[in-house]
């Protein structure tokens, strides 16, 4: 492992997996007491689309994809439940989304290269400058959740109450999706968008599972996903598989863990009574 970790390019690919797994689980657990799953594939999925319009028009892909998460947080926001369901305009958006995304990356000259690279990411070739956007990320999410932890937690578990003391429930709203976009846009081009959704869902249900306290939820969500980043990279690199898969593999296997702990946990407290 020293070995490994010797080389630059281990290393950062391990510190970007770690930081790009801690920003999307802390999110994740907000994201599921929300029940917007779906709106966070979505939105992944339209910052995939900026990197690979980004990629073809020459344009800065981060910009480009934060461009694109803007118009997408916007809508979900604002979008209320009438003749068409969230659900349907979640579904529209992300197929939309996708298939745009391929037609980009179709005009490109390195098009199924790129393809690879925006579903699993290509952490193993991140820059340094990346790691300190990354870093600048889960540094300002740490001060905003000091800040309003208790408004985004409130408005993510009881909205209609939260409506009925006075809070402004659509702007909360709006808040949590912007930072989810912004998120996304950073963090995609690195990981890519099948790695980060893992990452978004996979680590905040395990810390669920466990059924811990909320502030216990956030540490393990967090803890599970750094876990699985760093493993999962360096598995990869010593056993010669792909990173993507292997982070998300691993990710899995540590959801799998906390529910058989949950289980004998059960069972056990089942058997002292």
């Amino acid at each position: 492992m020293i070995e490994m970790l010797a080389q630059s390019f281990v290393r950062y690919a391990v510190i970007a997996s770690v930081l790009a797994g801690a920003v999307s689980a802390y999110l994740g657990v907000y994201v599921l007491l929300r029940r917007i799953v779906f709106v966070g594939i979505a939105i992944a999925q339209i910052a995939t689309l900026g990197v690979a319009v980004g990629h073809l028009l020459g344009l800065h892909q981060a910009e480009a994809a934060f461009g694109l998460s803007l118009v997408g947080v916007t809508f979900f926001a604002l979008h209320r439940q009438g003749r068409i369901p969230r659900e349907s305009a979640i579904g529209v958006a992300y197929a939309a989304a996708s298939a745009f995304t391929i037609l980009c990356v179709s005009k490109n000259p390195f098009g199924e290269m790129d393809v690879l690279s925006l579903v699993f990411g290509n952490v193993l070739g991140v820059t340094e400058v990346q790691l300190y956007v990354l870093g600048a990320l889960a540094a300002a999410l740490l001060v905003l959740h000091w800040c309003f932890a208790k408004e985004l937690l409130f408005t993510a578990f009881d909205a209609d109450m939260a409506a009925t003391m006075g809070y402004r429930v659509q702007a909360w709203e709006f808040f949590f999706y912007l930072i989810l976009g912004v998120a996304f846009s950073l963090s995609v081009s690195v990981a890519g968008v099948l790695v980060i959704f893992s990452y978004l869902v996979i680590p905040a249900t395990a810390a669920l599972v466990l059924d811990v306290s909320m502030t216990m939820t956030f540490a393990v969500a967090v803890f599970i996903a750094v876990v699985a980043g760093a493993s999962g990279v360096l598995l990869s690199y010593q056993w010669d598989l792909p990173t993507g898969p292997t982070i998300v593999a691993a990710l899995s296997a540590l959801l799998l863990l906390c529910g058989l702990v949950k289980q004998l946990t059960r069972l056990r407290r089942v058997s002292d009574d």
